[in-house]
C-alpha cells in the first residue's frame, strides 16, 4: 500500500486500488538479493516505509528487496483488457458497482507507481517557509472572489507552506477539530502578504501525527474569476479559471451535478456577455465539477 501512493486517490479509488492489489499480490517477489528488477526495499527490523531503490541502502540482516515486474505485467494486461472491452473483469471483486471509466485511471495510477522508473514531477519544487490562508469548498471560494461573506464553517485556516512549484504547493496542516480535509477538496488560497487568491485541489494527504497533516495541492489558477451564469434557466454560481477570450477555451468550476453536456453557460455583463459551450468534463469530485468550455460572444 505504501508503495502505491494511496494518499493521491479518492476514497472510492482507494477501494478499487486495494482490490486490484489483492488480486495481483501473488505476483510480487520479495528477496534478500539485489536484482536489476528490484524497485523497492524495506527493512523488516525498522519502522520504515517501502523506499524506491534509487541507491543501495545500508546493508542489514533485515534488508529485503521486492520486485513489481510480474505484478506490473499483470496490471498492463488488465489495463489493455478494460480499454478494449469497456468492462471490468468479473474475476476481480472491486467491492462496489464501479464503472470501467472510474477503475481504469486507478489501474494506470498503480502502473505508474510500480514502474521501474517513477513518474517525474512536472515542475521543480522550491523550499519555502511561509503561511497562507485557506478556505474550502466552491461556495466559499465563489463568495470570497465575489467580495461576499463566506458561508459559516468555511472561515479561513492558516497553513504552513513548505514548498512551492509552478504547479503546486506542499503544506503542513493542523488537523485538530477538522474533518473536511481529503483528497479532491477544492481550495481557495491566499499567500501571506498577497491580495490575490489562488484556486487548487488537494491531490495528496497524509498524517504526520495525530495533530499535523501533510498536504499536496495542485494549483489550478492564480487568477480566478467568479460569475453568476445562466445554465438552462438556472442561476449557477461558477468560478472561471482562465481568461475569457472569444474563440478560446476556459476551465470552469461548477457545483456538483451542474455539468450538462448540451447546455451552455450564459454570462451576462454590462458590456455584453459570453456563451460558454461545453467541450469536455474534466473532473468530478465531492462538492464540485470541473468542465472545459468554448467561449463565444453573445453579441
Amino acid at each position: 500500500m505504501e508503495a502505491s501512493s494511496m494518499g493521491n486517490l479518492l476514497p472510492g479509488e482507494i477501494e478499487i486500488a486495494e482490490r486490484v492489489i489483492a488480486h495481483v499480490l501473488p505476483q510480487f517477489t520479495l528477496t534478500d538479493q539485489v536484482r536489476p528488477e528490484n524497485v523497492y526495499w524495506v527493512d523488516i527490523q525498522k519502522a520504515l516505509r517501502p523506499t524506491r531503490l534509487a541507491r543501495l541502502p545500508e546493508i542489514t540482516d533485515g534488508l529485503r528487496f521486492f520486485s513489481t515486474r510480474s505484478a506490473l505485467d499483470a496490471l498492463t494486461s488488465l489495463q489493455e483488457r478494460i480499454s478494449a472491452t469497456g468492462n471490468l473483469p468479473p474475476e476481480i471483486n472491486f467491492g462496489g458497482q464501479y464503472s470501467a471509466q472510474v477503475a481504469l485511471p486507478v489501474v494506470k495510477h498503480l502502473m505508474n507507481c510500480w514502474a521501474p522508473k517513477p513518474p517525474m514531477r512536472d515542475h521543480a519544487r522550491r523550499r519555502v517557509k511561509s503561511r497562507m490562508v485557506v478556505i474550502s469548498g466552491l461556495a466559499a471560494v465563489y463568495q470570497r472572489l465575489a467580495g461576499l461573506p463566506i458561508p459559516e464553517g468555511a472561515a479561513g485556516e492558516a497553513w504552513v507552506v513548505e514548498d512551492v512549484s509552478q504547479g503546486g504547493i506542499g503544506a503542513h496542516v493542523p488537523l485538530v477539530g477538522q474533518d473536511w480535509l481529503r483528497v479532491g477538496c477544492l481550495l481557495g488560497m491566499q499567500p501571506e502578504g498577497g491580495n490575490n487568491w489562488l484556486v487548487g485541489v488537494v491531490r495528496r494527504f497524509a498524517r504526520e501525527s495525530e495533530s499535523i497533516g501533510i498536504v499536496g495541492v495542485e494549483t489550478l489558477t492564480k487568477s480566478p474569476q467568479s460569475y453568476v451564469a445562466d445554465s438552462g434557466g438556472l442561476r449557477t454560481e461558477i468560478v472561471v479559471l482562465d481568461p475569457l477570450a472569444v474563440g478560446g477555451e476556459v476551465r470552469v468550476v461548477l457545483p456538483d451535478m451542474a455539468w450538462e453536456e448540451h447546455t451552455p453557460l450564459l454570462i451576462i455583463k454590462e458590456t455584453g456577455g459570453f456563451r460558454l459551450q461545453p467541450v469536455a468534463l474534466e473532473e468530478t469530485a465531492p462538492g464540485f465539477t470541473l468542465g472545459r468550455y468554448q467561449v463565444h460572444s453573445l453579441l
